[in-house]
């Protein structure tokens, strides 16, 4: 049978015959030609224990919005929830947020996981504080997406707020905002993220340095050399990065007068250094300094 869109209501007619195989030539043919607008008529069908699979589906391809609870009801079904995973997160919407971390608390795995990809899908900026809530959930799966949406979400004027989480005595809320904050870093934010470097806590200084590699200019050379003798290990490493990324070679003579000044010991800082030399020309490279270990003079 060749089934045509103008034959659908003689194809219907046929699902309904006592006959068994003109009923299988017709749902061949009605799973051909279905359309959104054939909805009801698939969802009938579902009912159809011989041939459910297919019609299951149809269903899923054509789903709406408005089928969103007869969705989550498959969902509960383990051998629908694949099925209808990628029909759900296409059918969600922002209205639909409450819903949906509803079902991150949900005890079957698939439906946390179907709730996760939606609310990733329709989480927006206008969403910031819910998320930040959600930061605080004691559900981890509930945090996990909250971290995910808010590195999602984060704006460049969403600044005071991520420092202001950066001091949160909640881990999560803090680990979120570090990544944050290096994300929506800008030129702009310089002298902010000046004012963290010389911040007392080493958590404010880490994010401050991560940020500030990202945006760092060659002007900014001085205060990344002043990094290099930070007492954090992980903020000294950042500030390696960034004074080999930004030195030009106008910093030539200044680099080689910084190590002329060193002490006849190598510390660290004067690898680096001498790293940022090697790039800017071959003739400072030497492979002995590659094995050599550094003296810690802090």
């Amino acid at each position: 049978m060749i089934a045509r869109p103008e034959d659908r209501d003689k194809i219907i007619e046929m699902l309904n015959d006592e006959n068994d195989s003109i009923r299988e030539v017709a749902k061949d043919a009605f799973l051909m030609i279905a359309r959104p607008e054939d909805r009801d008529k698939i969802i009938e069908m579902l009912n159809d224990e011989n041939d459910s699979i297919r019609f299951k589906n149809a269903f899923a391809k054509i789903a709406r919005p408005e089928d969103r609870d007869k969705i989550i009801e498959m969902l509960n079904d383990e051998n629908d929830s694949i099925r209808f995973k990628n029909a759900f997160a296409k059918i969600a919407r922002p209205e639909d947020r409450d819903k949906i971390i509803e079902m991150l608390n949900d005890e079957n795995d698939s439906i946390r996981e179907v709730a996760k990809d939606a609310f990733l899908m329709i989480a927006r900026p206008e969403d910031r504080d819910k998320i930040i809530e959600m930061l605080n959930d004691e559900n981890y799966s509930i945090q996990e997406v909250a971290k995910d949406a808010f590195l999602m979400i984060a704006r460049p004027e969403d600044r005071d707020k991520i420092i202001e989480m950066l001091n949160d005595e909640n881990d999560s809320i803090r680990r979120v905002a570090k990544d944050a904050f290096a994300k929506i870093a800008r030129p702009e934010d310089r002298d902010k993220i000046i004012e963290m470097l010389n911040d007392k806590n080493d958590s404010i200084r880490k994010v401050a340095i991560m940020a500030f590699a990202k945006i760092a200019r060659p002007e900014d050379r001085d205060k990344i050399i002043e990094m290099l003798n930070d007492k954090n290990d992980r903020i000294r490493k950042v500030a390696k990065e960034a004074l080999v990324k930004i030195a030009t070679s106008e910093d030539k003579e200044f680099l080689l007068d910084l190590l002329a000044d060193g002490v006849h010991v190598w510390s660290e800082k004067d690898l680096t250094i001498f790293e940022a030399l090697s790039n800017l020309d071959k003739k400072y490279y030497c492979p002995f300094f590659e094995e050599i270990e550094f003296v810690d003079l802090g």
